[in-house]
């Protein structure tokens, strides 16, 4: 007698989508995979599934054998090791190199799945699935099954077979959002194992994946599950927010880089068997929050330095002090500050690897530390223009100006009439960096007057992460644009006043039109970050933020 020995129902999905989906070992002792619709909405979805067997085309990637039998998918069960379980293998016994390399080998796998590849379009189809996106360069197939991540390809011999394939569309989809949503997955389930690879964007990008697609991918991943759940339904809209909130990468780092590590060495150096842990506070773009914490080292002796680790991942530190038995300042004591860390003085360090660390060497034994800091997590575009600016001073360069003195960028307005922003819907002005750098105004001028209906603008000042300075944006009348601060919308730290520091490769300003607005004139001034000092960097941003 058959015996069902797993079920899953997905009752809380739209109807068309309502699934059971039973293991069941045969009399034979085989096992195969049963997929049910629960409602008769759910027929052409089950059939849809199956579709995709003559849909791929591939030599060494297939997916399971299935076939509709009696109103059901029936698929073969494969015993075997998933690609997800080979690269946890290489994970925990520390071979990262092999790792890396593996995931490598399974980006380029993805990229042979697709049918007829070519730069991304977004199609109506595609929108009503993940909306409206723009990416511009990235190469997209057909018929690309999302959730070919690795736990769903099982490994057998010189082949790969692929357990799950509900999801796969004919429309063009980019390859990257494959891979942004497995390594999503492995964040998300396997956190301790994969994060010795770095963080989840330091990952992306060695995949090739810019820190600004990672978040048009993670709207795209919200928008498919609000396609999946009928989020008009009240308890379905739960469902799927609930869904967002578990794939919320920030989420799932918070609790350990918002964590301060004090290391003890008693003579047998720094390790994690002598460890004090506290949980930290970051500070936001418009407010400083000190985190002040005291530790009791009574019934340590011997102590011959201490490691303070103020978080996980690159950052700003300000140190306000650092107090050993109520009298000692221990900020003159400082041995080491790890790898890729500048000293601003005063207090003030940039730490640009996800480790920083401050080694304090002790005369004595201390009964009682207490520090005194802030610390302002950097933008992965930051950290990257900072990286940059180490490599070319070790280089002995004075200025990295004859780096992009060739390069031109674009300067883009985009208007929406009531359908969003859209490449469709936009004028381009091409700039040359080395024609506006230091401060020179830039004068852009756009005629509007065959545009009805504008309501909102975005001016993207530059393709390149930088600082801006707004003079003025300019509508009909000269009402100024600009400086409604409660309407204002920007990805960008206000320095001061009008001057803006973009971390992104992609700087915005939104601000909405109440009028109708036939001329518009925008003043301006550009300093890519690379052509700026880290001294310069630092010191706006401790102006403004300490």
């Amino acid at each position: 007698m058959n015996n069902v020995i797993y079920s899953k129902i997905n009752r809380e999905r739209r109807k068309e989508f309502q699934l059971l989906t039973n293991i069941v070992r045969l009399d034979s002792g085989d096992k195969i995979v049963v997929k049910k619709p629960l409602l008769p909405d759910g027929n052409d979805h089950l059939i849809h599934m199956h579709d995709y067997l003559s849909a791929i085309k591939n030599d060494r990637v297939h997916p399971v054998s299935s076939k509709i039998d009696n109103g059901c998918l029936v698929m073969d069960y494969v015993e075997g090791n998933s690609l997800c379980e080979i690269l946890l293998g290489y994970l925990r016994n520390s071979d990262f190199t092999q790792a890396m390399e593996f995931l490598k080998k399974y980006r380029d796998l993805v990229y042979s799945l697709g049918n007829d590849s070519q730069e991304f379009i977004c199609s109506p189809d595609f929108e009503a699935v993940f909306g409206s996106v723009s990416l511009d360069g990235v190469l997209a197939g057909k018929q690309l099954n999302i959730d070919c991540i690795l736990e769903n390809i099982i490994k057998s011999q010189d082949e790969y077979l692929i357990i799950d394939y509900e999801w796969f569309f004919d429309f063009y989809i980019p390859y990257d959002f494959l891979l942004y949503r497995s390594i999503l997955d492995l964040y998300c389930n396997y956190h301790a194992d994969i994060k010795g690879l770095g963080s989840f964007v330091d990952l992306c990008s060695e995949m090739g994946i810019s820190a600004s697609a990672i978040d048009v991918y993670s709207r795209m991943n919200n928008r498919f599950i609000d396609y999946v759940y009928d989020v008009s339904n009240g308890y379905n809209s739960i469902k799927s927010q609930y869904a967002k909130e578990k794939l919320d990468v920030q989420g799932i780092f918070k609790s350990d880089r918002n964590t301060a590590c004090l290391y003890l060495d008693v003579g047998e150096g720094f390790s994690e068997d002598n460890v004090r842990l506290n949980e930290v506070l970051e500070s936001k773009s418009d407010e400083l929050i000190e985190n002040k914490i005291e530790y009791d080292l009574s019934e340590v002796s011997e102590l011959k330095q201490i490691r303070f680790d103020p978080m996980t991942g690159a950052c700003f530190v300000k140190i306000n002090s650092i107090i050993a038995d109520n009298t000692i300042d221990l900020m003159e004591s400082i041995k080491d500050m790890g790898s890729d860390a500048i000293n601003n003085g005063n207090g003030e360090f940039i730490f640009i690897s996800d480790d920083p660390q401050l080694v304090f060497v002790l005369d004595s034994d201390v009964s009682k530390l207490v520090i005194s800091y802030c610390i302002l997590p950097l933008d992965a575009g930051l950290v990257g223009a900072l990286k940059d600016y180490n490599k070319a001073r070790d280089k002995r360069e004075n200025s990295l100006r004859n780096l992009v003195d060739s390069f031109n960028i674009d300067a883009c307005l985009y208007y929406d009439v009531g359908m969003g922003f859209t490449e469709e819907r936009k004028l381009i002005n091409e700039l040359k960096i080395s024609d506006y750098c230091d401060n020179k105004k830039i004068v852009l001028k756009y005629d509007l007057s065959g545009i009805d209906g504008i309501k909102k603008l975005r001016f993207d000042p530059m393709t390149i992460r930088g600082l801006v300075r707004i003079n003025s944006v300019r509508g009909n009348d000269s009402i100024d644009l600009v400086w409604d601060k409660k309407e204002l919308k920007m990805n960008a730290i206000n320095l001061e006043n009008n001057e803006f520091l973009f971390f992104t490769d992609d700087p915005q300003f939104i601000f909405p039109v109440s009028f109708d607005i036939s001329n518009l004139v925008i003043e301006f001034c550009i300093t890519p970050v690379s052509m700026t000092s880290v001294d310069n960097i630092s010191k706006r941003i401790r102006k403004c933020r300490w």
